[in-house]
């Protein structure tokens, strides 16, 4: 990844920084057909109840055959730090936000991690109480960059 966001990678705003309600909940959906990597960037703000994160390929826009997949993540462990652990594994159940306020993950996924067919990503999350939660996706090694980068959502 170069270090020009605006014509190097694409930034998709996944989920919009909010409180959302109890129950669960599914961020938007982007592509991959254009684009080799993806860090996906989830923050929270005030959490009283854990949440669950799931990341899922799917076959289309509408999050078609959503399928819940492997993937490994950076986070923080303590509030409004920079320092991250070091590369950790998830398994298909995801991971647990805890009950720390304003932390970070950072979830890197290849586009050749994803299953044939399945070229799209969205995330998924359970909560048993409403959550401050936002997460972008940064595309990167784009197949097509330029100053006016491709869509990557329907």
């Amino acid at each position: 990844m170069g270090l020009n966001i605006g014509s190097e990678q694409h930034v998709v705003n996944l989920l919009v920084p909010t409180s959302n309600t109890a129950g669960v909940g599914t961020s938007d959906t982007f592509k991959m057909t254009n684009a080799g990597v993806v860090n996906i960037v989830v923050t929270t703000g005030s959490v009283t109840n854990a949440a669950t994160i799931t990341v899922r390929e799917c076959t289309a826009a509408a999050g078609t055959s959503a399928t819940a997949i492997v993937f490994n993540y950076y986070n923080t462990a303590t509030a409004d730090s920079d320092t991250f652990t070091a590369l950790t594994a998830a398994t298909v159940g995801g991971i647990s936000t805890g009950t720390t306020n304003d932390l970070t993950w950072i979830i890197p996924i290849h586009a050749s991690e994803l299953s044939d067919g399945y070229d799209w990503i969205n995330l998924h999350f359970t909560t048993a109480a409403a959550i401050a939660i936002s997460a972008v996706a940064v595309l990167g090694d784009l197949r097509y960059s330029s100053e006016t980068p491709l869509t990557a959502i329907a």
